[in-house]
């Protein structure tokens, strides 16, 4: 998680493939929100708006209620790019 912390925004291609290893390995833990949340900035940092809002869907549907998913809420299904 810190090596994704730190790269988030300079590269958005590692970040996503990171993002979703980590989703894949550990689909429960603590961090999956979070690191849900990294999948749909990174493809919406790389033009990528129509996958972005399918992500952003997943986790409002898959961890309700955390600041993560509220995030996406407002800023990709709400107010698209």
């Amino acid at each position: 998680m810190a090596k994704l912390r730190d790269l988030e925004e300079s590269d958005p291609i590692l970040t996503l493939q990171l993002a979703r290893e980590g989703n894949a390995q550990y689909p429960d833990s603590p961090d999956a929100p979070e690191r849900q949340w990294m999948v749909a900035k990174a493809l919406t940092n790389m033009g990528l708006f129509d996958e972005a809002r399918v992500e952003a869907e997943f986790a409002v549907k898959q961890y309700p209620g955390t600041s993560w998913t509220n995030d996406l809420q407002r800023h990709v299904l709400s107010n698209p790019p």
